[in-house]
This record gives C-alpha cells, structure tokens and sequence, in this order.
C-alpha cells in the first residue's frame, strides 16, 4: 500500500535477513494525475482504520483532490451532507455504522444522492456482495488497492463516465 518492499536473504545454517523498503514520499506516475481546479470540492474517506484513511489520503492528495476524513459512518454521512465532496470511497465494515447504512443514508437525502461512491474493502467481493449494492456504486478489494486502481477509478466516476459503475 506504501509503494514499498520487503525483500529476504536466508542462508542455511547462518540466519535471515528481512528488509523492508519503504519510500520517503509516494511519487506520482504522470498518467495518474488528474486536472483539478483548486476550488474543487473534497473526496471523502469514509473508514474506521487510520492506516488506511492514512493511505488513501496521501494517493488521492497526491492526485491533486483535496481530502477530508471521517472515522466512522455516522461521522461519514454527516460530513457528506456538510461538505458536498465530489466522490466518497466507503469501508463496509465500521462498528458504529456500516457502510450499507451510509449508502441508505446519502441516497435519502437529495443533496448526497448524486455524489458517486466507491466501496473500498477488506470483504470477500463475490456475486452476493456484489448484488448487496446499487448498481451505481465501484466496488474495490483493499488487497488489491494501488495508487493506480484509484485514480482510473476516479478519472473514470469523476468524469461522469459510464464505466465508472465497474471496477
């Protein structure tokens, strides 16, 4: 998630060596960027792991989008209403309010409904899963999350375009 590596050197007999490699700052791919005009309105992270909130903010930081937080759904969906942020990426699993929940609560309210979200999240991603969920909605595994697949992501939603309903 960092950009890092971890790298081992074992020898029999003599031991391992672990390294773990972690750059100091995320450079930004020039193909990941996008055009931001700098009033633009924020993307939300809606996720009660900091690492992750940690994460997702320096990726979508480093694509130029301003990035406001929230650690939980209750939170999330308050901040949403106030802040009207241009895209939302949504954790399922928040012990005071799921992300389920949160997708009821923005499509109640006429001023969240519209706001495009993408589910981000540790779940098994499967046919159920996928059928739990409006149609509308990107749905992304953590375990496969990179720098890359959020910012196709958010080229594609950002943008208005029809595909960004698919991963």
């Amino acid at each position: 998630l960092l950009g890092g590596r971890i790298t081992v050197e074992s020898q029999l007999g003599q031991g391992s060596v672990f390294r773990l490699h972690l750059p100091l700052g995320l450079p930004v791919q020039s193909d990941a960027v996008l055009p931001n005009p700098p009033e633009a309105a924020p993307v939300l992270v809606v996720d009660d792991d900091e690492s992750f909130r940690y994460v997702f903010r320096q990726w979508i930081s480093e694509l130029g989008y301003p990035v406001i937080e929230a650690s939980g759904g209750r939170q999330g969906l308050a901040r949403a209403r106030a802040a009207q942020p241009q895209a939302i990426v949504l954790d399922l699993r928040m012990p005071d309010m799921d992300g389920f929940a949160v997708l009821r609560g923005l499509a109640e309210a006429p001023e969240t409904r519209a706001i495009p979200v993408v589910i981000a999240t540790a779940s098994v991603i499967d046919a159920e899963l996928r059928a739990s969920l409006p149609d509308e909605v990107v749905l992304l595994s953590k375990e496969e999350l990179s720098r890359d697949a959020i910012a196709r992501v958010l080229r594609r939603i950002l943008r208005g375009g029809a595909e960004g309903a698919q991963a």
